[in-house]
Formats: structure tokens, C-alpha cells, sequence
């Protein structure tokens, strides 16, 4: 029986016993989540032109556009122009001048789904145009304002669990060493 090993394995055993018992930990992290806030939920009936305005947005948020578009009383399906401007563009587009420039365009859409990055505060206009067709056309529109927003998530952590499951396999190594670990030599 040798001391020293015998000792160091009965110490590894007892540290990476209370590792791998007590050794889970707790923190937090910051996560960043989306949250969806309900603008606008309704249908309007398109006839050449429906301009619908959104309430003041801040900057950084995303804009969520969802819409259908059907004939209006004969079903089926149906297409408009879409067209979103923001205040300055929207200025620029009712006076008739030709710099208006919106910030997304999609032609002839029977459905959407789209997300547009808000960059400066202020009203946002979207303007469904009909001229192309005769008949009135019924769009069923969701807005939505999306912002991320940071909260904190618990997570646990099992490293030293798995550090101190470790110590305890070579302090038994070393312990079963140190209990039959011979002082001579046999062949010697």
C-alpha cells in the first residue's frame, strides 16, 4: 500500500464527487425576439385607387404586410398594384411629381407577405391601385409593427458536472494504485 497515491485518490474522488453532484450552474443570456404588434386587421373594397395609412412607426421596427386579393362579388381571385411610401414619398406622390419613389413596389400582387425595414419615424402609406382593371377588387389586409425586442433566457451549464466525473475516474485509478501498488519488486 503506497501513502501519497493512496491519499491523492481519496481527495480526487471526494472533489469530483462534489463536482459532478453539485457542479451545475445557472446564468442567464440575453435573446433577442421578435414581437409582432397588430396595426390593422380589415378588408377594403379597391375601386381605382385606396390609399390606408399606418400610425407613426419607429425606426429600427420592420413593417409586416400581409394581403389577398378577390373580385369583389364575383370571388375568384383578383390582382392590385401595391405601392408604400413613407411621408416624404407620399407628399411627393399625392402632388403628382415624378421624384416620388416608394420604398416597396410590387405590381399586379393577388397575395403578400412581405416585410419592410422602417428607417426614419413618421407615417407610412400604402396605396392599392386599381386602374388597370374594371372591376372592384376586395383586399383583405394585416399590418403588423415587428421589433425585436431583448429578453433574458436561464440556461444551465454542466461542464463541471462532467470535469468532476472525470477527477472521480482518476482518483479511483490512482486509489485502486495506492491500495495494491507494491513496495518491491518482484522480479528483481
Amino acid at each position: 500500500m503506497r501513502a501519497k497515491p493512496l491519499l491523492m485518490g481519496i481527495i480526487l474522488i471526494s472533489v469530483g464527487l462534489c463536482l459532478a453532484v453539485y457542479g451545475e450552474r445557472t446564468y442567464a443570456i440575453e435573446v433577442p425576439r421578435r414581437e409582432a404588434e397588430p396595426l390593422l386587421g380589415r378588408e377594403y373594397v379597391v375601386g381605382q385607387k385606396e390609399v390606408v395609412e399606418t400610425r407613426p412607426l419607429d425606426p429600427g421596427t420592420e413593417l409586416l404586410v400581409r394581403f389577398k386579393v378577390s373580385v369583389y362579388m364575383e370571388g375568384g381571385r383578383g390582382d392590385v398594384n401595391l405601392a408604400i411610401y413613407d411621408e416624404e414619398g407620399y407628399r411627393r406622390y399625392s402632388e403628382g411629381g415624378q421624384q416620388a419613389r416608394p420604398l416597396f413596389e410590387r405590381p399586379r400582387a393577388s397575395e403578400l407577405n412581405a416585410s419592410i425595414p422602417i428607417s426614419k419615424a413618421g407615417r407610412y402609406y400604402l396605396i392599392f391601385d386599381n386602374s388597370h382593371s374594371p372591376l372592384k377588387k376586395v383586399v383583405e389586409l394585416e399590418l403588423f409593427n415587428v421589433r425585436v425586442v431583448p429578453y433574458k433566457e436561464e440556461r444551465k451549464g454542466y461542464e463541471l458536472n462532467y470535469a468532476g466525473a472525470a477527477l472521480a475516474i482518476i482518483g479511483s485509478v490512482a486509489l485502486a494504485y495506492g491500495i495494491v501498488g507494491k513496495t518491491t519488486i518482484p522480479w528483481a
